[in-house]
């Protein structure tokens, strides 16, 4: 039965590979956008600008606490009526994105709060302007400092790329519910399905521990 049960399932993964390679688009594609918004966010976030701190603020509450599946219907749905139409993986992308910026955000402004400000008062004796004491000074150590979080933010990006079956994106999990139906076995189909969430998240956790282990080593 188990040698039985590993031929079809090694007959099933090349299968679902179509499926990989979408969520890994789906992946890479809205970590480096959200990584990036966020980075923005945090430093409106921090800044002396009372309406962009407030402003801010707001944007994250209000993706944060609202569930992806819903913006991405609100995107997917809800925009034609604006007379703007994207396709379906450009609207679950972009759900994807605009949601994780605010927990990027989040992330980033735990970090920041955490440096001392003696690195702040030690780049300003040394003549660094404003900019130069953020990007030279403050940020490395932000980021150094919340890594694990990052990491964790990562992993569940990659897994929220699920959501993205609701509206007929071809990633793994609707490929894997197809499949699930062709082969009429549900468990094989989503078993390969879950194997290759593992290995894709085990990759982002295994490097992320050799950065942290490397940072460590430079401090």
């Amino acid at each position: 039965m188990t040698v039985a049960f590993l031929k079809l399932f090694l007959h099933v993964l090349p299968r679902l590979l179509p499926g990989l390679w979408v969520t890994l688009a789906l992946g890479v594609g809205a970590t480096g956008i959200a990584a990036i918004a966020g980075l923005m966010l945090t430093l409106l976030a921090v800044s002396r600008f009372a309406p962009a701190r407030f402003l801010v603020a707001g944007y994250v509450e209000v993706l944060r606490n609202t569930p992806l599946l819903v913006q991405m219907f609100f995107i997917f749905l809800g925009l034609p009526f604006l007379g703007i139409r994207v396709s379906a993986f450009d609207a679950a992308l972009m759900s994807l994105a605009l949601q994780h910026a605010a927990f990027f955000s989040e992330i980033y402004r735990g970090g920041w709060l955490a440096v001392s400000k003696r690195s702040s008062e030690a780049a300003k004796a040394l003549g660094l302007g404003y900019w130069k004491t953020v990007w030279l000074v403050i940020l490395p150590q932000a980021i150094a400092k919340v890594l694990p979080a990052i990491t964790n933010e990562v992993v569940q990006i990659v897994k929220d790329t699920s959501v993205a079956s609701t509206i007929a994106v071809g990633e793994l999990t609707l490929r894997g519910g197809t499949l699930a139906g062709q082969t009429a076995s549900e468990t094989l189909a989503f078993v390969a399905v879950a194997f290759y969430y593992l290995c894709v998240t085990g990759v982002v956790t295994a490097a992320a521990h050799v950065i942290e282990k490397r940072i460590r080593f430079a401090e």
